[in-house]
């Protein structure tokens, strides 16, 4: 993996516990020279490497991905590329971790990184690098990601849109976000999805995929989001017999646009609260 950055390349060597760093000498057309010393990790298997500056802390700050050992590092270069960075752990438990990318949205930085068995994963932090990078989530992508290795995110508009190269399916995955870079998406890969449903614990913001798989192999991802929101039910009821001192039958006519309404609780103002849709009540000073 190389990244290229004012002036400056860095490449990942799966096979060493370091990142060489290249200094192009103010031309991108120059034969580069390597840096001494190189950045040792005390990883095997580095993979992904980003790293950009961050005006809120005044660093560069970079991200790398150990597969071997299923971290990610953090590298703080603080204000030159040329420093040797303090190198800390920011994230562990990711297997076989492959691919990183760094973005920023509004005032929030995200990491995006993808794993040789199928996962993908979103990291966030605040407005500055310097705070922590909080996982958002994992999801994985099997049938429609094999081995995948590398991740590049670019914005378009508004929309968000994440191409993803397959080891094994010799093929790239084009992931889109049409409601910005967050969420926990879930996909479907069939070919005429139909008969989709939600649980009832979907309500609030949901993020759906489809798979589009084209002749050549490649696939389009196309990510929307969903906000389900049930409104309160239309409170309404009827009676029968207002004599006084005469039992009173209360009947719930309420409805409700989805679902069912599972509970009642009538307040007739004398400290009386029936909690069934059908009651009868002798009212000596109701009131409602």
């Amino acid at each position: 993996m190389i990244k290229i950055i004012n002036g400056y390349g860095f490449v990942t060597n799966n096979q060493s516990l370091e990142i060489t760093r290249l200094d192009f000498g103010g031309s991108y057309t120059n034969t580069p020279t390597v840096l001494s010393p190189s950045i040792s990790t005390g990883n095997f298997n580095n993979h992904g490497f980003d790293v950009t500056f961050d005006c809120a802390s005044n660093k560069y700050i970079g991200y790398s991905t150990c597969s071997g050992v299923g971290q990610v590092l953090k590298l703080d270069f603080g204000n030159s590329l040329t420093n040797l960075p303090l190198i800390t752990t920011v994230a562990t438990g990711l297997p076989t971790a492959q691919g990183i990318q760094l973005v920023k949205e509004a005032d929030k930085w995200h990491l995006f990184l993808v794993s040789d068995n199928n996962n993908f994963y979103h990291f966030s932090s605040g407005s500055s690098l310097d705070f922590p990078m909080i996982q958002q989530y994992s999801t994985n992508f099997n049938g429609i990601m094999a081995a995948p290795q590398n991740i590049q995110m670019v914005k378009i508009d508004s929309d968000w849109i994440g191409i993803i190269s397959n080891k094994l399916l010799f093929s790239i995955v084009r992931i889109q976000f049409p409601q910005g870079c967050t969420g926990t998406p879930f996909f479907s890969n069939a070919q005429s999805p139909g008969g989709i449903s939600l649980p009832a614990s979907s309500l609030g913001n949901n993020i759906f995929q489809l798979a589009e798989t084209l002749p050549n192999g490649d696939i389009n991802l196309f990510v929307a989001s969903v906000f389900i929101q049930i409104p309160p039910p239309e409170a309404s009821f009827s009676f029968s017999s207002t004599c006084r001192n005469t039992p009173t039958t209360f009947t719930d006519n309420s409805t409700l646009c989805f679902g069912n309404i599972n509970g009642w609780n009538w307040d007739f103002g004398d400290g009386n609260f029936p909690i069934y849709p059908l009651c009868s009540h002798v009212c000596h000073r109701c009131k409602f």
